[in-house]
């Protein structure tokens, strides 16, 4: 009834305006949302970081990052099982089953109720809840470890790399072209090419 009292000129000017509005906020997010994505955010040093004096031997890190890598791979092996046994095990009532007792125990540990936060946050007007990021997590890569050839100079995966004749490490293009060296050292090159062909 009030669109007919209402003059279409109006109700025209209003849903511009409207949507001018929509558009200028729609626009302000996307921009926000492309600055936090193209900036990367840099993650602090640790406060105990080692000095200079205090860094252990490269090869005390070495074998502490293969073993965290080596655990962490049990753990995500060990998740997914635990994800995959759950499949089941969460859909079961309590009780015994064979050899095995399933049962819901009250968990001791506790964890703020988001929810609610913001409904609090909301009926005071305080706007969003407050946010921070989680501690960065700890990752280690293996990287290849690279060696020169003495022959062509040039840099090469060390599994590519074997000993001549004279104890020098040459690549396996070079045992290819002058397998003139060591016998055993010639086997290796030829048969790591036939690998990978």
């Amino acid at each position: 009834m009030l669109d007919l009292l209402t003059p279409s000129r109006t109700r025209y000017t209003s849903a511009r305006a409207l949507l001018g509005r929509a558009k200028t906020r729609v626009t302000a997010v996307v921009a926000e949302f492309r600055t936090s994505v193209a900036q990367p955010v840099t993650q602090p040093e640790p406060a105990d970081e080692f000095t200079p004096d205090e860094l252990p031997a490269v090869k005390l890190i070495e074998a502490a990052a293969r073993e965290f890598d080596r655990a962490a791979d049990q753990v995500r092996r060990a998740d997914r099982g635990k994800r995959a046994a759950r499949k089941i095990l969460d859909r079961l009532p309590a009780g015994t089953y064979g050899g095995w007792l399933v049962e819901r125990v009250p968990s001791a540990r506790q964890t703020a109720d988001l929810d609610a936060i913001r409904a609090i946050f909301k009926a005071n007007g305080l706007g969003p809840v407050p946010m921070k990021n989680s501690a960065p997590s700890l990752k280690v890569t293996q990287v290849p470890v690279t060696g020169e050839c003495v022959r062509c100079e040039r840099a090469w995966d060390v599994s590519g790399l074997s000993e001549d004749g004279n104890g020098d490490m040459v690549c396996v293009d070079c045992h290819s072209s002058d397998p003139t060296g060591d016998d055993a050292a010639a086997r290796r090159s030829y048969s790591y090419a036939g690998a990978g062909r």
